[in-house]
């Protein structure tokens, strides 16, 4: 099928990836994430993020500990920046260059324990920036979503591991996974845009099936895969990581099941995340399937530009610390309590921050050699650090071959 391809700049965001329609396989792009787009119309739409800096705000609490999520690991806080702390010490306006379409800031851990969520909410829209949530869903009630769609809320990402056993085994909680379908269904009900969330690893990844089936029987938008990102040496959840020729087949599975739902007219949104090694080997397939879309896919894998930490995505925690993206934590840039945004993430004197924001140029083994490095910017030197030691290796997480890589 021939399709025709424009940029939406209301859905743009500084994750980068890849957006793409399946039956030709279109690219796109947050957080740095990898989308596929199943829609039936052969006029299809492929957002496309613009380089600029994204604030994400988190709060430390949360209801349920999924084992993916390495915050508990964290130091202890200081106390959290409150409502006030955001207007004494604004740091939305000074964000370089801020762009009103940038879905700025985004909240994560259990954002709906903040009891002046509403409140950063309205103080975000207000500025003009698009603001979403990250949550496990289960404090979403009607009226809740109701007041969530009113604020001009664009956006809520809600977090499952699976189906009902396997989520609630995760969650540590009976009951989770029900809790989280109501608030989804509340979200819906209310006119709210909702997602789901799935952190792909060893003890779920045959759920990947089972996620599409959620999408289809509850009406679901919208889903994003996370392939696993550790941080901090000797971590944990390295364990927890696919090897790298399931972590391919999982990635051609979402790609398989996401063209089945076009075929099938049932417009929904994928997208693989933090992985940026998918966009080539979606590239690679489809050379084989459709060169001269190949070439457009490819284009449009260069001008997103592959990872953005550092550059295009910042994290700033429930203490006010700046990091130069959700998962490097154990590294702080400053703090917005006492300084300015803006001041700390242009701060030239910071000579790691100058070179994670040129990291392709700083790189070594396999990354170093990639002919992909332009559309990849070397992946996520979080977890390099991890397995090695050394943050500028290669990305361990990178499940090419050396001669798809072209080291060969």
């Amino acid at each position: 099928m021939r399709t025709v391809s424009r940029i939406r700049k209301s859905e743009r965001s500084p994750r980068r990836g890849c957006l793409i329609h399946p039956s030709s396989f279109l690219p796109q792009a947050p957080h740095l994430p990898f989308s596929f787009h199943a829609q039936p119309d052969p006029l299809n739409t492929v957002p496309l993020f613009c380089p600029c800096s994204s604030v994400l705000v988190r709060v430390r609490p949360c209801l349920i500990a999924p084992p993916p999520c390495g915050s508990s690991r964290l130091r202890t806080p200081r106390s959290r920046l409150s409502f006030s702390s955001f207007i004494l010490h604004p740091f939305i306006p000074h964000t370089p260059n801020p762009k009103p379409q940038t879905p700025d800031p985004h909240y994560d851990r259990e954002p709906l324990l903040r009891p002046d969520l509403l409140e950063l909410i309205r103080h975000a829209t207000s500025t003009g920036l698009r603001a979403v949530i990250s949550t496990n869903g289960t404090l979403i009630s009607p009226d809740k979503a109701r007041e969530l769609k009113d604020l001009n809320l664009s956006y809520v990402g809600v977090s499952l591991d699976g189906t009902e056993p396997v989520n609630d085994k995760f969650r540590g909680i009976p009951g989770a996974y029900a809790r989280a379908m109501a608030g989804i269904r509340a979200c819906r009900q209310a006119g709210l845009k909702v997602g789901l969330r799935f952190t792909i690893n060893r003890r779920n990844v045959g759920e990947i099936p089972a996620i599409f089936k959620i999408l289809i029987e509850e009406d679901i938008p919208r889903a994003c895969f996370y392939h696993l990102v550790y941080a901090g040496r000797g971590s944990a959840l390295i364990e927890e990581a696919l090897e790298l020729p399931r972590a391919r087949q999982a990635v051609e599975q979402i790609i398989d099941l996401t063209a089945d739902l076009h075929r099938r007219g049932m417009p929904k949104e994928i997208l693989t995340v933090d992985n940026h090694c998918d966009g080539p080997f979606l590239y690679l397939r489809l050379l084989r399937e459709d060169p001269a879309r190949a070439a457009q896919v490819l284009e449009l894998l260069q001008y997103n530009g592959g990872n953005s930490s550092g550059v295009g995505i910042a994290c700033v925690s429930w203490d006010g610390a700046v990091h130069p993206d959700q998962f490097w934590r154990h590294l702080t840039l400053g703090n917005v309590r006492e300084r300015k945004f803006g001041d700390i993430w242009t701060d030239k004197d910071n000579a790691l921050l100058m070179m994670i924001k040129e990291k392709k140029r700083h790189v070594t083994g396999r990354c170093a050699r990639c002919k992909w490095l332009d559309i990849c910017a070397g992946n996520f030197r979080v977890r390099a650090e991890a397995v090695t030691g050394d943050l500028w290796a290669s990305d361990p997480a990178c499940y090419l071959t050396d001669e798809e890589i072209g080291i060969l």
